[in-house]
């Protein structure tokens, strides 16, 4: 896949959820209840994602990790 292609992949997942924008309280309960919550602290947005729709994310992310990780060169030509 290309660059292009993954990020129409994940604009394609982030588009199709529903975001809520919540109180100061609220939102820092939810993040409390996460182990790795997401980047709400800052925006007081969340995004209403149920464990399905996050192990979707996390296949999303790991794909893009690992297409944007760089290549190790090996040496071919002996010594």
């Amino acid at each position: 896949m290309t660059d292009r292609e993954h990020l129409e992949v994940l604009f394609k997942f982030l588009t199709g959820r529903q975001f809520i924008l919540g109180d100061e309280q609220g939102i820092k309960d939810m993040v409390k209840r996460y182990q790795q919550p997401p980047m709400t602290m800052l925006h007081r947005v969340s995004m209403r994602m149920t464990v399905n729709d996050y192990n979707e994310l996390a296949a999303i992310m790991k794909t893009i990790e690992a297409h944007l990780k760089p290549v190790e060169e090996t040496a071919d030509d002996p010594v």
